[in-house]
C-alpha cells in the first residue's frame, strides 16, 4: 500500500496500517511457558500472536511497566516530610 492510497485525513489510522504479508513473531512470554511445559507440539497457536497493533501496545506496555517496577524496587526509598530542611 503506497501512502497516497489510503488518504482518508487520518493519519493516526494510517500509521498503524499493517502490511498485507507482514508476519510477526510470536511473543517471548508464549515461547517461555511452552518452554516449562515441555509440550510436543512446538507451534504457537496463531491466536496468541500480536500480530494486531493493540496486541503490540499491550504487550509493550506490560514490558514497560515490568521494567519501571524492577528500577523502583532496586532504588533506596527516603520519604521527606513538609516542614523538614532537606526540602528547598
Amino acid at each position: 500500500m503506497s501512502p497516497g492510497e489510503d488518504d482518508d485525513g487520518d493519519k493516526y489510522f494510517d500509521a498503524i496500517c499493517l502490511d498485507d504479508e507482514y508476519v510477526c513473531d510470536p511473543p517471548n512470554e508464549i515461547l517461555e511457558e511452552e518452554d516449562d511445559e515441555e509440550e510436543e507440539d512446538d507451534d504457537v497457536p496463531v491466536q496468541d500472536w500480536p500480530c494486531t497493533p493493540l496486541g503490540k501496545l499491550e504487550l509493550e506496555y506490560e514490558r514497560c511497566m515490568k521494567m519501571n517496577a524492577e528500577d523502583l524496587d532496586s532504588e533506596p526509598t527516603i520519604y521527606i516530610h513538609e516542614g523538614s530542611e532537606l526540602l528547598p
